[in-house]
């Protein structure tokens, strides 16, 4: 992991952390993070696919 993404992680509220990863990681922008739902999010396929976006069948890698 970049160092001023680790810098930058362990300075924010861990509120925040998850969000900021998701965004370093699959270069999802602000408003789609914030659309984000559980069913969104495959923990098996490492994919988060965005549902309700213009593209129906983007899918961005994690992990």
């Amino acid at each position: 992991m970049p160092a001023q993404i680790v810098e930058l992680v362990e300075a924010i509220n861990p509120r925040y952390r998850t969000a900021l990863l998701i965004a370093a990681w699959s270069g999802l922008r602000r408003g789609e993070i914030a659309g984000l739902r559980v069913e969104d999010v495959d923990m098996i396929e490492h994919t988060i696919t965005r549902t309700s976006a213009r593209d129906p069948d983007f899918a961005a890698p994690f992990g």
